[in-house]
């Protein structure tokens, strides 16, 4: 593999899905696509101790998560002040729909390579 030093640092992307299944199959095409992972959480409420700490670039969060908090929930405690883009993933296309509707960053599962980058270069500003 070769990186390309002209473009800076890649941007770090931090993982919060409970499946793990999901989650390091896409932790892969995080890295295969050029970014750079900042890890993988399992939960809201870790997400919620743990992410002003990691300072990612962008975090990709699943809806429904193990524990108390899902990742709506996660995504409204995080430190506001960190203006953080959160890309959702979601196996329920309504919620996804809803997501879009109102400006968020929505994935339905399963989704491609292309989808999964397109969603970051958007939430990026990109």
């Amino acid at each position: 593999m070769y990186h390309i030093f002209c473009m800076g640092t890649p941007k770090r992307i931090l993982i919060v899905e409970d499946d793990e299944d999901i989650a390091g199959p896409l932790e892969h095409t995080i890295r295969r696509l050029g970014y750079e992972s900042a890890g993988i959480l399992t939960t809201g409420e870790e997400a919620v101790a743990k992410v002003s700490r990691i300072r990612p670039d962008v975090i990709i969060m699943d809806v429904v998560l193990g524990g108390r908090v899902t990742g709506i929930e996660a995504s409204k405690q995080i430190d506001p002040a960190l203006k953080l883009p959160i890309i959702f993933i979601t196996g329920y296309r309504p919620i996804a729909a809803a997501m879009e509707a109102n400006n968020r960053f929505p994935l339905s599962k399963p989704f491609s390579a292309h989808d999964l980058k397109k969603a970051i270069e958007t939430a990026l500003g990109g």
